[in-house]
C-alpha cells in the first residue's frame, strides 16, 4: 500500500546532501497552500491517489529532465484552490523546487530531518504499549499539519532489537485520519486507525496491531469538556454505573461511523491473517482527552457492541473478527476518570469491574489530569494552570502597549471566578469518580514509595501532562528478570526490573517505606522463579497472600508485563550506605 514507505527510512542529517527533488505535491486544505517534495516520480504518484481523499485541492507536479522545466500533470479540487496553489508554486525559486521540501521521499521511504527514531527490545514487556505510547503521540502532529492543510506527518522509525546486533523495523501503515466533523453533533473528537506489523524474526512470530488513537485535548473547546463534570445515568445503569456526560456523548456522535469502519478494518486485516499467518490484535488508545474517549469506546465495544453484534453466516473472516473485538486491548496515557458508582462501590457489577480491569491508563509524576476528579482539587488545579499561564507570556511582551494590562486582566478575571467559591457543587460530583482501569505509575522510583493517589500540584506538574514525557518513559521497559511484590496496608502491587541488581538495591531502598514484600528473581538455569528476599516476617499472612498472589501470574505474563518496570542501572543509594536485611534473607542471598 502507499503509506507502508512511511516507515522504511532513515533519518537525513540537516547537512547530508538529499537527492534532487524529481516531484511535488502542492496542497491546499482550507488553509495556507504547502508543498510535499519526492526524489521518485513512482513515489509521488502513489502518495497522490492515497492523499486525495484528505485533499480539498492538490497539484502535481513532475520535472521533465528534457526540457528542464516542471509540468502540471495532475489536479484535483475547486478552480479557485488550485489558482492558489499554482501561485505558490510559481514562487519557489526554481533552485528551491529541487532541493527543498517539507517532506522529503527518498526511494520509497521518507528523510524528514524531524522523524523521531526509537529502539525497543522485541522480546522487551508490553510492546503494545510502547506503540501505544508512539501512535499517540503521532496522532497531535498529524492534527495540526491538518489545521494547515498539509497532509499527516511520516511515522517515527521503530527498530526492533532481537539481541546479537539484529534488529528489524515495524511497518506502519495509515488506515484512515479522521478530523473534527463541520457540525458538531457529528463528532468534534480527532481519530485515526493505524496498522503496525512486527516482522518475523526467530525471537518474535510475524504479528500485527491495529491501532485506533483518539487525539487529546489541543484546544479550549476541548478543555472545556474536561472541565464539564455530570454523569449519564442510564447507559451502564444496570451495572450500577455512571459514564461522564461529554464523553459519552462525543462517542454517540461517532459510534455508527467507527463501527462500520472499525469492522471493515478488522475484515481486512482478518483476510490479510489467512494469507500470511500473523494474529491482528486491536488496541484502543489516547493520551490525556483522547484517553478518556477511547476509555468510553473500549466500555462500549465489550458491554454493548459485542452483545449486538450478529452475521447472517458466520465464517472464518467473521470469527477472526470476534475473536479481536472480544481480545481487543485499551491502552491510555494520563486519561481521566471516566466512571462514578451510582450507589456506593459495593454495588458495581462484577462484569463491570473485570472488563474494565483489562484496560490500562498510565500516570507521569504528578500529572494532575488522571487524577481527575476526585483525587484532583479544581481550584488548586486552575492556580496552577493560571500560574503556568502567566510564566509563559515573556515578560519583554508585556512591555507592549496593552498586552500586559490584557495577560493580567485576564488571569484576575478567572482567579476571581475560582475564589468565589462556585466549584462547591463541582468538587461534589467530582467525588463520585474512580478508575476502573489498572493504573500504572511512572516512573518508577515513586512506585513503592507513595500511591498514584499522592502527589503535589504546582505549575511544574501540569507540564508533566505532556505526551513526550509518556512516550520517554514507556519506551524504557525491557524484560523482567526481577519482581518485588508489595502489601502495604492495601491492594497487592508489583515492580518489575530488568535488572537484578537494580532489583536488590531498590529492596533496600525501599523497606522502610512496605508493610510486608517479597523479591522474587528469574533463574535462568532453570527457567524458574525463585524467592530471594522476605522483609515484614511478622506478618506471615499477608507474605502468604504475596505468594498465593504471584502464583497465580502466567509464567509468560511474570517476564512480559507489570505494574512498574525499572531498567535504570543508576544506583538509588550508595553501596556504603544501603540497608543491612534480616540475617536470614542474608543467608538466603549467599545461598542463590
Amino acid at each position: 500500500k502507499p503509506c507502508e514507505g512511511f516507515a522504511g527510512h532513515r533519518i537525513a542529517s540537516k547537512s547530508a546532501m538529499l537527492p534532487p527533488v524529481r516531484a511535488r505535491i502542492v496542497t491546499s486544505n482550507a488553509g495556507r497552500p504547502s508543498s510535499t517534495s519526492f526524489s521518485c516520480t513512482h513515489r509521488a504518484a502513489q502518495y497522490w491517489a492515497n492523499g486525495q481523499t484528505r485533499l480539498s485541492t492538490s497539484i502535481l507536479y513532475v520535472h521533465d529532465a528534457n526540457s528542464d522545466c516542471w509540468c502540471e500533470v495532475g489536479t484535483y479540487g475547486r478552480a479557485t484552490s488550485k489558482a492558489t496553489c499554482r501561485e505558490y508554486f510559481s514562487m519557489i525559486p526554481e533552485k528551491g523546487r529541487a532541493q527543498e521540501g517539507e517532506n522529503y521521499h527518498v526511494d520509497g521511504g521518507v528523510a524528514d530531518l524531524d522523524v523521531p527514531h526509537y529502539r525497543i527490545c522485541i522480546r522487551s514487556a508490553l510492546v503494545e504499549d510502547k506503540v501505544a505510547a508512539v501512535v499517540s503521540e503521532w496522532v497531535y502532529k498529524a492534527y495540526q499539519r491538518h489545521t494547515r492543510g498539509m497532509l499527516p506527518p511520516s511515522f517515527p522509525m521503530l527498530d526492533l532489537e532481537s539481541g546479537m546486533g539484529k534488529s528489524s523495523r515495524a511497518v506502519f501503515v495509515l488506515r484512515k485520519f479522521v478530523p473534527p466533523a463541520p457540525k458538531k453533533d457529528c463528532g468534534s473528537s480527532t481519530y485515526a486507525a493505524v496498522a503496525v506489523t512486527f516482522p518475523n524474526t526467530d525471537a518474535r512470530p510475524l504479528q500485527r496491531f491495529l491501532y485506533l488513537i483518539f487525539k487529546g485535548t489541543t484546544d479550549i473547546q476541548e478543555w472545556l469538556v474536561n472541565v464539564s463534570i455530570q454523569r449519564n445515568r442510564d447507559i451502564y445503569k444496570s451495572h450500577g454505573i455512571g459514564v461522564h456526560t461529554a464523553f459519552q456523548q462525543e462517542i454517540s456522535n461517532r459510534f455508527e461511523q467507527l463501527k462500520h469502519e472499525m469492522l471493515e478494518w478488522l475484515r481486512d486485516a482478518a483476510r490479510q491473517d489467512v494469507a500470511d499467518g500473523a494474529q491482528t490484535a486491536l488496541v484502543i488508545t489516547g493520551h490525556s482527552l483522547g484517553g478518556a474517549y477511547a476509555t468510553v469506546f473500549f466500555a462500549v465495544l465489550k458491554l454493548i457492541l459485542l452483545r449486538s453484534l450478529s452475521f447472517d453466516e458466520v465464517d472464518d473472516i467473521d470469527a477472526r473478527v470476534l475473536s479481536m473485538l472480544e481480545k481487543a486491548k485499551c491502552v491510555t496515557f494520563a486519561a481521566p476518570m471516566v466512571f462514578g458508582p451510582l450507589h456506593g462501590h459495593a454495588e458495581v457489577s462484577a462484569e463491570f469491574r473485570s472488563t474494565m480491569s483489562s484496560s490500562r491508563n498510565y500516570m507521569f509524576r504528578n500529572d494532575p489530569v488522571p487524577r481527575a476528579y476526585a483525587k484532583l482539587h479544581l481550584k488548586d488545579y486552575l492556580h496552577a494552570v493560571l500560574e503556568q499561564a502567566s510564566g509563559v507570556v515573556p515578560a519583554w511582551l508585556k512591555l507592549l502597549p496593552g498586552v500586559g494590562s490584557r495577560v493580567e486582566s485576564g488571569v484576575a478575571s478567572v482567579q476571581e471566578w475560582v475564589d468565589q467559591g462556585h466549584l462547591k457543587d463541582w468538587e461534589t460530583e467530582a467525588a463520585a469518580y474512580h478508575h476502573f482501569s489498572e493504573v500504572q505509575l511512572l516512573p518508577i522510583e515513586a512506585q513503592l514509595s507513595r500511591s498514584w493517589e499522592t502527589f503535589a500540584l504546582s505549575a511544574q506538574s501540569v507540564e508533566d501532562h505532556a505526551i513526550a514525557h509518556y512516550v520517554e518513559q514507556v519506551l524504557q521497559t525491557r524484560q523482567v528478570v526481577a519482581r518485588i511484590v508489595t502489601e502495604n496496608y492495601g491492594p497487592i502491587k508489583m515492580v518489575a526490573f530488568a535488572s537484578s541488581l537494580r532489583a536488590i538495591q531498590y529492596w533496600f531502598l525501599s523497606q522502610t517505606a512496605i508493610a510486608s514484600a517479597i523479591l522474587f528473581v528469574f533463574n535462568p538455569s532453570s527457567c524458574s522463579w525463585e524467592e530471594l528476599l522476605q522483609h515484614g516476617k511478622w506478618n506471615g499472612s499477608a507474605l502468604q497472600r504475596i505468594k498465593d498472589h504471584f502464583d497465580r501470574i502466567e509464567h509468560k505474563s511474570r517476564q512480559q508485563e507489570g505494574e512498574q518496570f525499572d531498567e535504570s542501572s543508576r544506583p538509588l543509594k550508595d553501596e556504603g550506605s544501603t540497608a543491612t536485611p534480616a540475617s536470614e534473607s542474608s543467608s538466603t542471598h549467599r545461598r542463590r
